[in-house]
């Protein structure tokens, strides 16, 4: 996760400069949504998946936005920032996630 509180992170993700208005708690949740949301579409988890939409929905405000945003966009463009960062800045023990497993859904 040290990738999303990265400032390089942040200032190179397309998806955070498209949504640069938003407030900054839907903006440092997109990419941990897009990661649980894509989890659960892979594990086919859709009865978490519809009680997760459920609590957002109830919490509302920046976490309702945020999960929102996810169903616009979609989990791949979030995915993809993240795993691309993760290959251009590997430190030289193999911390990275491979979001590649949980991408294609």
């Amino acid at each position: 996760m040290d990738n999303i509180i990265n400032p390089e992170f942040s200032s190179t993700s397309a998806v955070l400069e498209k949504y640069k208005s938003e407030a900054f708690n839907v903006l440092v949740h997109l990419h941990l949504m897009a990661i649980q949301k894509g989890t659960y579409l892979k594990l086919k988890e859709h009865e978490l998946l519809k009680a997760t939409d459920e609590l957002y929905a109830f919490i509302g405000a920046e976490y309702k936005r945020a999960w929102q945003i996810i169903e616009i966009e979609g989990t791949e463009q979030f995915l993809a920032e993240l795993q691309s960062f993760n290959s251009k800045h590997q430190s030289s023990k193999n911390t990275s996630i491979p979001f590649d497993a949980i991408s294609k859904q």
